[in-house]
This record gives C-alpha cells, sequence and structure tokens, in this order.
C-alpha cells in the first residue's frame, strides 16, 4: 500500500476515534445524563467497528504491494467517506450544553407583590444528576442582582418548560396556570414567600413554599 494512502488511513482512524470520545462526554455531559442511545447503537457502535477493522487491516497489511493505484484510491476514498459520516455525526450529536457549556431554563420575568424586586426562577443543567434550582432577584431601586440557591430534595426533579435564551411575554399576558412561581411580601422586612409549582415527584407536580430571605441571600423550605 502506497505511504500517503497509509497516512490518510490513520488520520481518518483519529479523528473517528476521538469523535467517538467527543460523542459520549458531549452526549452525557460528563456523564451526568443518559447517553444517546440511537446513536450509540446504529453510529457510534459501527464507528467502534470501523476503527477495530482498519487498525486491524493496517497492522496484517494483507494487500499486495503491486496493488493497483487506482483501488488503493477507491478504497482510501470510501475509507473517507465513512470516516467524515462517522466524525461529524458523533461532532452533531455530542451536545455539551450542561457539561462544558452550562444549561439554563427561565421563568417569566415578575415583580414581586410590594414592587421592590424582579424575580425569575432559573432550573440549570435540567434532566441532568448535577442539576440546581436558583431564585434571581433584582432590586428596582438600585439594580443590584443576586441569585440565591433553592435546596433540591432527592427525589425532586425540577422541570421548567423556558429554554436557555428564550424570549416570553410578559406575565401580565399569560394566564395563571402558565407563572410557575409567585413571591409575595410578608409582615417581616427582607422576608418573602415564594410558592412554586416546577418540582416534580414521579411525574407529579407539587407546590413548594419557600421562604426566602433578601438580605441573607437564603432561601429556607417550609413545605
Amino acid at each position: 500500500m502506497h505511504i500517503s494512502i497509509k497516512m490518510i488511513w490513520i488520520i481518518s482512524i483519529i479523528a473517528v476515534a476521538l469523535s467517538m470520545i467527543w460523542f459520549v462526554i458531549g452526549s452525557t455531559a460528563f456523564f451526568n445524563r443518559n447517553i444517546n442511545t440511537f446513536i450509540l447503537t446504529f453510529v457510534w457502535i459501527p464507528a467502534l467497528i470501523f476503527v477495530s477493522f482498519s487498525i486491524f487491516i493496517l497492522k496484517k497489511n494483507p494487500f499486495p504491494e503491486n496493488m493497483k493505484i487506482s483501488v488503493q484510491i477507491i478504497i482510501i476514498s470510501l475509507i473517507v467517506i465513512f470516516s467524515i459520516g462517522f466524525t461529524m455525526t458523533h461532532i452533531a450529536a455530542g451536545n455539551a450544553r450542561g457539561g462544558i457549556r452550562t444549561q439554563i431554563a427561565r421563568d417569566w420575568i415578575q415583580v414581586t407583590t410590594d414592587g421592590k424586586y424582579e424575580y425569575r426562577i432559573e432550573v440549570v443543567n435540567q434532566f441532568q444528576r448535577n442539576n440546581r434550582v436558583r431564585l434571581y432577584v433584582k432590586s428596582i431601586s438600585t439594580d443590584e442582582e443576586m441569585l440565591i440557591p433553592i435546596y433540591i430534595q432527592k427525589n425532586e426533579q425540577p422541570w421548567m418548560s423556558g429554554g436557555e435564551g428564550s424570549i416570553h411575554p410578559p406575565p401580565e399576558t399569560l394566564p395563571s396556570w402558565a407563572l410557575s412561581s409567585t413571591m409575595i411580601s410578608s409582615e417581616s422586612e427582607n422576608i418573602y414567600i415564594l410558592t412554586t409549582n416546577i418540582f416534580k415527584i414521579l411525574g407529579e407536580t407539587y407546590d413548594r413554599i419557600i421562604e426566602i430571605d433578601i438580605e441573607a441571600r437564603a432561601a429556607r423550605r417550609i413545605e
């Protein structure tokens, strides 16, 4: 086999192997969610066979030295086509959101009942093992912004239909059932009561009542 054709084959193997690794890491967001089983079955496993078979062939070198160059070109062309297909599919399917890049689902911006703060709930890395929930709060008078973490119980799965960077209509134009939270002032200064329905247990939605301490930037479950 001509040395240049052999080098192209080796480069194709390396490209496919690296894309396979990228797919596993990206598709699982560094092993924080389940892998894409469709791509795993119909692309990743055939790619593994392709890489293994190519390495075996290159080691054994079964092709005669006097093989016509035209035949060698046809063989390496097919190899390059397969390697490009495997590589591009793995790269496209290896979505790194939630792993390398944080994915955030955001609720509509609303205003507390006393008109002092804007707020919204944000779910970070939704549907992943490294997910978390936080409350975004902004003072209307000073423009000060803060993020208050909200504890998630082990049997709860936070869920929100909004996506990263999504644009929503104003809350006043929406029916009450479309809003996932309300935040009202209490008798104590800087203490607010947040009611949200983003938490699910075994697929069932439950309202959760959370006390928000603006000054301490802390949240405490009430119910």
